[in-house]
């Protein structure tokens, strides 16, 4: 048999929603819904005298019961969903959801049989484990290997089949109920067998999660996976890309423990795990759990409508499911997770008032028709944010190394919380009536601010980019911001960290818009070079490169070779000297001679905005306690893309658009950002090998053959202060020249305002220089 049954790209995710999650959350849909229909069924209730409250002479005690009867499927899914933070990272993926294919199947096995209460409970607690497995890990795979692109149509599929197998429950059930002795509730039990049945198969020829094959080092079928998902070749550039960009998300950790989600550290995990405990604990809150599990009692009971009535509103109820879960299908990945989840809550809070106060007036044939269609609606608002998103943003917010372990935990709290309302919710319903619905209401309204300030967007975003966002973070309210301003595509690369120096952190290279188009990209300066030492570039493009420009390129790699092998991180002008590298001093002074070389100044620029001021202010404040070595210099540089990129609207200007569009400058600007403390009369060894790369880059392009020189440009973005560095080479007397000014002083506004805005115009200045 073909592998993956010779599906590959489209066909395959189809295959993987039709096969897998689709039939997984039926399951867990038809399994919520189930027991509420057959509750009041006379068979069942002569089967299960215990729980049956209408004939019971203590009627609290039988309520009791039968919550906990209710409640059992929940205290499985409750430890069904833990063991998913040891099994999902041993057995991987699809094992996991193999064995809670076959938990599910043995425990309805004993529920269709059950003849005594303490089976019936039991196998709910056997069959709730299964579900919570599948519900754990089923929208984690899901996510894992859908595009970025589509990873919300995708796992936002979960609203729609949720609904449709509570719906197919509530009407199996209304169906049966015709019928006569105890088949009227045992085959709607037996029936999800054949559901948890296709899931087993499917998911056995279906590939497992690529991050979690990378994460084994089982990095050839990692790459196999990937290309069949993307229907490209395995040796394509960007199933390598994909592999690295995942390993290097790994890297960040070495830790794997389930203590580790309670530590903070430079991804801030604690923080991320809070939010995904805080998103699956909302989707409790809203009160849908407890409308799905006794929603023919609330018709029947509270609102006062017959028997067949309830039954049939009921299913009707789940239909309105599928609805809201095609319409965030549609929307989830062009709206985003923030949209939808703050409207579902303000639509949930308005529905729940006016079903509490609707709700009250019994005699009102009207007020009870009305609280009937706001219930509905509350279905439609609940649908379309927090039917779906909150397990698929629960995987995508967790660390890549954590991502069972937060998805599981934060998943098992909502277990927890359900436990909970479905045990006391009868007991609710008898003491408050339909005000009871005013507690959700509240509960609802509470979660607008928490999501507007602290949920970032997600949409858009590969599983690995998450990490960059929580990395710039510092403060509680910073994520938001920084994933409102980060560029889509960056994910975190920390390859040159672990090259260059454990006291040198580079973790990005911003680069002007001007000249994107025109520099390597930074993969090509985090591998080693393709070229030999000192051989000619390629005949076949009949380009001919000269003998100075293939001595320039030697030299500069065996300057590379040299400096990375230099057991110091810090070198002074002495010590680089021996090197052939001149350390030069360098002012901004467009009267001196000592200005850069290479590079022009963008006059006129508008002073910082007060607010960014205020902002670097803070963090530069030295009485300012960051837990993170890097946190001060990420604070300074998120304020500086902020100035740079969103303040100076430089791309608007016609002259600039022009003077650029060309393809022939050699010259590279970027900027790096570390926590060391620098001074005037040395460089770090990070510095230099970063420029030596960038060059290397530069010269290795065939269409820069002509070119020996290619300056580069850093402004260097340090926790207490700031510096310009140019470099080139010198092709006259075979060095290396790097050019530093003296250093900017982060310590108050006025400081930090020229610091700025100096940097930013060279920054977005204009190339200069000869460079052939």
């Amino acid at each position: 048999m073909p592998r993956f049954l010779g599906l590959r790209g489209n066909s395959l995710h189809i295959a993987a929603i039709l096969g897998v999650l689709m039939p997984g959350i039926l399951t867990i849909g038809y399994n919520a819904s189930l027991l509420g229909g057959v509750l009041t069924l006379k068979n069942f209730e002569e089967q299960f005298p215990e729980i049956n409250i209408a004939a019971a002479d203590n009627k609290p005690h039988a309520s009791t019961v039968q919550g906990l009867v209710v409640a059992s499927y929940t205290i499985g899914g409750f430890f069904g969903t833990l063991s998913c933070i040891w099994l999902g990272d041993i057995f991987g993926r699809r094992r996991t959801i193999m064995a809670g294919a076959v938990v599910q199947v043995i425990g309805v096995v004993l529920m269709a049989s059950a003849g005594s209460l303490a089976q019936l409970i039991i196998s709910r607690v056997i069959l709730g484990s299964g579900t919570g497995v599948l519900l754990a890990t089923i929208p984690l795979w899901q996510s894992e290997i859908s595009p970025a692109n589509k990873r919300g149509a995708h796992v936002g599929m979960k609203g729609i089949f949720s609904g449709f197998g509570c719906a197919l429950a509530l009407f199996l059930d209304f169906g049966m109920s015709f019928t006569q002795g105890s088949i009227a509730w045992r085959f709607p039990f037996a029936f999800v067998v054949l559901l948890s049945i296709a899931v087993l198969v499917f998911i056995y020829v279906l590939p497992e999660s690529p991050r979690w094959l990378v994460r084994e080092g089982r990095l050839s079928e990692a790459s196999e996976v990937l290309a069949a998902l993307e229907d490209i070749c395995v040796n394509d550039q960007a199933v390598k890309a994909k592999i690295k960009d995942v390993q290097t998300s790994l890297d960040l950790f070495e830790e794997k423990s389930l203590g580790q989600i309670f530590h903070m550290g430079p991804q801030r995990t604690f923080h991320r795990a809070i939010i995904a405990a805080l998103a699956m604990l909302f989707l409790q809150l809203t009160g849908s759990t407890v409308i799905t599990f006794y929603t023919t009692a609330i018709f029947e009971n509270n609102l006062s409508l017959g028997n067949s009535t309830s039954t049939v509103l009921a299913a009707v109820y789940q239909l309105v499911g599928p609805i809201g879960g095609a319409f965030c299908v549609f929307k989830i990945d062009g709206l985003g997770r923030r949209v939808l989840l703050l409207g579902s809550a303000i639509g949930n809070v308005v529905c729940l008032a006016l079903v509490a106060g609707l709700g009250t007036q019994t005699d009102n044939p009207l007020a009870m028709r009305g609280a009937v269609f706001f219930i509905f609606l509350f279905h439609f608002s609940y649908i379309i944010g927090f039917g779906a998103i909150p397990y698929l943003y629960a995987a995508e917010i967790a660390p890549l190394h954590l991502r069972t372990t937060i998805n599981s935990f934060s998943i098992s709290i909502s277990w927890a919380v359900s436990i909970l309302l479905t045990a006391v919710t009868l007991i609710a319903f008898n003491s408050m009536g339909q005000t009871y619905f005013v507690i959700f209401a509240g509960c609802n309204a509470m979660m607008i601010p928490v999501i507007y300030y602290l949920f970032p967007e997600t949409a858009g975003r590969s599983l690995e980019e998450m990490d960059k966002i929580f990395a710039l973070w510092r403060g509680a309210f910073d994520a938001v911001k920084v994933a409102r301003h980060l560029q889509h595509g960056q994910s975190i690369d920390l390859s040159l960290e672990n090259e260059l120096d454990p006291k040198f952190k580079c973790l990005e290279f911003q680069l002007p818009r001007n000249l994107q188009h025109k520099s390597p990209p930074v993969s090509s300066i985090n591998t080693p070079l393709q070229i030999p030492h000192l051989q000619s570039m390629s005949s076949k493009n009949q380009v001919k490169e000269t003998r100075l420009h293939m001595e320039q390129r030697g030299f500069l790699m065996e300057l590379e070779a040299t400096i990375e092998a230099l057991g110091k991180h810090r070198l002074d002008a002495t010590q680089l000297k021996e090197l052939n590298v001149n350390l030069c001093r360098m002012t901004v002074d467009q009267t001196s001679e000592l200005e850069p070389r290479f590079f022009a100044p963008r006059p006129n620029l508008p002073q910082p905005r007060y607010e960014i001021l205020d902002e670097a202010c803070e963090v530069a404040d030295p009485e300012q306690c960051f837990t993170d070595p890097y946190s001060r210099a990420y604070a300074i540089h998120i304020e500086w893309n902020t100035y740079v990129f969103h303040d100076v609207e430089f791309l608007d200007s016609a002259p600039w658009r022009s003077m650029h569009a060309g393809r022939d400058f050699p010259h590279f600007k970027a900027v790096i950002y570390n926590d060391l403390e620098a001074d005037n009369e040395t460089c770090f060894r990070g510095d230099l090998l970063i420029s030596l790369r960038l060059m290397l880059g530069q010269l290795t392009k065939i269409r820069l053959v002509h070119h020996n020189i290619a300056p580069v440009l850093m402004v260097s973005l340090m926790g207490k202060h700031a510096r310009l560095l140019e470099s080139y080479s010198d092709s006259s007397s075979k060095s290396f020249v790097m050019r530093s000014s003296d250093l900017y002083e982060f310590s108050d506004q006025t400081s930090i305002s020229k610091a700025l805005k100096t940097l930013a115009e060279y920054f977005l200045g204009d190339p200069a220089g000869k460079t052939v």
